[in-house]
């Protein structure tokens, strides 16, 4: 499982990079090529645990991530960049998020999210 995960995180990473430095929006190997994030089991979690918790963005919060509606508000399909849901965990411009002395969201927290977004954002699995 960590050896399919670090595939993930490696293949995602090339793909940002890839496009990045070449400015393509079309990659033909990228995220199709990549096993489909499943929204309840992986990023789920990932938000619940380090984002949805009391004094951050719990249950009456300006910014809710306690709900899937809430989450996905903050969500571009297709777009990590402009989904403020994944650049708050890596902007270097902005404390990110979740702010300290929270631990940061790994890599590969990051780039699951990140792929979640750019295979659509579905909050299924499968679809």
């Amino acid at each position: 499982m960590k050896r399919h995960r670090f595939q993930r995180t490696a293949a995602i990473l090339g793909l940002f990079l890839s496009t990045a430095l070449t400015g393509c929006t079309h990659d033909p190997v990228g995220v199709d090529a990549q096993p489909m994030v499943c929204y309840t089991t992986e990023v789920k979690p990932i938000i619940l645990n380090n984002c949805a918790k009391s004094g951050c963005h719990a249950g009456g919060h300006q910014i809710d991530f306690s709900s899937d509606a809430g989450i996905v508000r903050y969500v571009v399909p297709f777009k990590p960049e402009q989904s403020s849901l994944y650049t708050a965990t890596t902007s270097t411009w902005i404390q990110p998020m979740p702010p300290s002395p929270n631990p940061a969201l790994t890599q590969t927290q990051r780039t699951t999210i990140a792929l979640w977004i750019l295979q659509g954002a579905n909050t299924s699995c499968g679809s």
